[in-house]
């Protein structure tokens, strides 16, 4: 399996580019101007990785935490 991922990752680099692999520090704030009420954000997670302290931090700091929605389904 390990070698089928990085098969892909090579895959992808190479038709798309390394900013499609890369990892990047997320900044609810930038990704906030980008949503609105017909354009949601939706996060899909890699394994190991877990933003929910930092979102629920920026609903705070927005004070959205009572119209939050979260959706955790684990396949």
């Amino acid at each position: 399996m390990e070698k089928v991922l990085f098969a892909v990752i090579e895959f992808v680099i190479s038709n798309l580019g390394c900013q499609f692999v890369e990892s990047h520090t997320t900044d609810f704030h930038i990704l906030y101007r980008d949503i609105n009420e017909v354009t949601p954000l939706v996060y899909i997670l890699s394994p190991g990785s877990d933003l929910m302290d930092m979102f629920l931090r920026f609903s705070m700091e927005m004070n959205f935490v009572d119209r939050l929605v979260v959706d955790l389904k684990h396949v």
